[in-house]
């Protein structure tokens, strides 16, 4: 190596689980210009087990150097997918991570969902991320540095997933066929992937640990949200509101507050963004 080579600043890197999702892809967008490492599923996938712990310790001792960030995207949505494995991915891997990584000079940042905050719930991820937030809370303190983001609903790189709202809807608007839906006055807000890769860089780059959440203070009665969607889109006939029925504890209280951390951020607004991210998808 010369000695232009030595004075060459090192590329801070950029650990990614999970690399294959929506949030992991606009994540190694914005760090492109990183040095960014996709982990494969078949190193991390028995990762949940504590036996494992020493593994884990040896494989991030080995690669980091200084600054280096792990992002832990890999998660299960779909809460009608089996519990136990919705634990094991959502909980017990980052869990173990964590616990396998405590003491090196890394941040570590998990992700959750703004209902944790309902504090129980019969979902089954949500559920899974209250546990994971309980867990976090009671981390003693340590060189690593650990922080969750509590997000809300987020939409952009490829189609919507089919088990969730927005999903349902596109294939309705696509299809042109009847969308039902429940009284929708659950209360919710829609983030762009990148608009929330800002934000999180935005708070990592501040001397922040713990919980923290990801809040426009864009909240929306989700009977609003279809209204303007399917109004903007000229199909309004088939929207059916209050034809299903609320499956689970929910919020219905539109009180969010933009987290001042991110005041700087222009989030986009949660129907315009919907709708043009849609326009392309249904065209």
């Amino acid at each position: 190596m010369n000695a232009l080579d030595k004075n060459t600043p090192q590329k801070r890197k950029i650990f990614v689980i999970g690399s294959n999702g929506r949030l992991a892809q606009s994540l190694l967008n914005y760090y492109k210009e990183d040095a960014c490492i996709c982990l494969n599923r078949s190193e991390y996938e028995n990762w949940d087990q504590e036996q494992n712990r020493p593994k884990i310790n040896a494989y991030f001792k080995s690669q980091i150097t200084s600054e280096n960030i792990l992002f832990i995207t890999s998660g299960i949505l779909n809460a009608k997918e089996d519990s136990e494995r919705i634990e094991k991915v959502n909980f017990k891997l980052p869990h173990n991570i964590i616990m396998a990584v405590n003491g090196l000079d890394l941040t570590v940042v998990t992700f959750g969902t703004i209902l944790e905050k309902l504090k129980e719930s019969t979902n089954p991820y949500v559920k899974s991320k209250i546990q994971l937030s309980k867990m976090l809370l009671n981390l003693p303190p340590s060189a690593t540095r650990v922080i969750h983001f509590r997000l809300h609903t987020l939409y952009g790189y490829g189609e919507p997933n089919t088990f969730m709202f927005l999903g349902q809807l596109f294939s309705a608007l696509k299809k042109k066929e009847k969308f039902n839906m429940t009284s929708g006055q659950q209360i919710r807000e829609y983030h762009h992937l990148d608009d929330v890769a800002i934000a999180i860089d935005t708070i990592l780059s501040k001397p922040q640990h713990g919980i923290v959440e990801i809040t426009s203070g864009n909240g929306i009665r989700l009977r609003d949200f279809a209204l303007r969607i399917f109004e903007e889109f000229k199909f309004q006939d088939l929207l059916n509101i209050g034809g299903l029925e609320i499956e689970h504890k929910d919020k219905f209280q539109n009180d969010y507050k933009k987290n001042e951390d991110l005041k700087e951020i222009d989030f986009r607004d949660p129907v315009k963004g919907v709708c043009e991210y849609l326009k392309p998808l249904l065209n």
